[in-house]
């Protein structure tokens, strides 16, 4: 299993890696977070985006979450897809 590392530095997300994933994977890539104390009690949920559709995956209080596989499906163009997070009160 590959991971996307990040540091959440209060408002500001910041990728650490420079691991390029594949189109395709499923169940294959997690996103790893490092959250600034002013996170600490929260909720957190990842927001994946690829073309219009936004997927959802809980990142566990370990910090980590698996990617869904929907942001690497195969498709006619380049995959691109973007991360975002979340916090829940």
């Amino acid at each position: 299993m590959k991971h996307l590392l990040f540091n959440v530095n209060y408002q500001s997300l910041q990728r650490l890696d420079y691991f390029k994933p594949a189109a395709g994977s499923v169940e294959y890539l997690t996103a790893s977070f490092s959250f600034t104390s002013d996170w600490s009690g929260t909720a957190k949920t990842a927001k994946c985006r690829k073309d219009n559709e936004i997927y959802s995956a809980t990142i566990n209080a370990d910090g980590s979450c698996l990617i869904p596989w929907e942001v690497l499906a195969f498709d006619t163009d380049k995959t691109i897809f973007y991360l975002q997070y979340f916090l829940h009160n």
